[in-house]
């Protein structure tokens, strides 16, 4: 299963970028920090799927600084569960497809030297049938209205696109 830099890297090799131009770029692109916003990675690969995200953690859990009172920890703790549980309300493939989804890693992690937080989350799809010929929708602001702008990188096949999402609006027609 092709992974979050495998996507980034075909798509922008996919541009005709050269690939130490776009390791360097990805580098970069991973340590954007835009609150509103959020990263979102799809690779697939005929029923199989490898979704990543990463968005600032005020977007998922409301706050960046590290938890510490028992509101805050719950806070988290319930924001990140919510991530966990209803992310196929968030990435939404096309319900013919039966495509189940397993949360490999959902985590806040800190960045030391700028003093954010991001939540980054990876998942594991399998569906039923390809989703192949289906059309992938999003509902990240209706979950988390903090998230306005997705900007989604997709991998499908011979398939490289990208898209901007906003306010959950807008589609990615998956091709044969």
């Amino acid at each position: 299963m092709r992974t979050l830099a495998i996507c980034s890297i075909l798509l922008a090799a996919g541009s005709g970028r050269a690939a130490a131009q776009t390791a360097t770029q990805h580098k970069n692109v991973q340590h954007a920090h835009e609150h509103g916003g959020a990263k979102l990675n799809i690779a697939i690969d005929g029923k199989d799927a490898t979704i990543e995200l990463e968005t600032p953690a005020d977007g998922i859990v409301g706050f960046e600084h590290t938890a510490v009172s028992d509101a805050d920890k719950k806070q988290e703790s319930t924001a990140l569960d919510t991530l966990k549980n209803r992310i196929a309300e968030m990435v939404v493939f096309d319900r013919s497809a039966a495509c189940a989804f397993t949360a490999r890693k959902v985590a806040i992690e800190k960045d030391p030297e700028e003093g954010h937080s991001d939540v980054k989350a990876d998942f594991s799809v399998t569906c039923g049938k390809p989703p192949a010929g289906t059309t992938l929708r999003f509902g990240f602001s209706k979950i988390f209205p903090r998230i306005v702008d997705v900007e989604v990188q997709l991998l499908n096949g011979d398939q490289q696109t990208g898209a901007k999402i906003h306010n959950d609006g807008g589609t990615i027609a998956l091709s044969r």
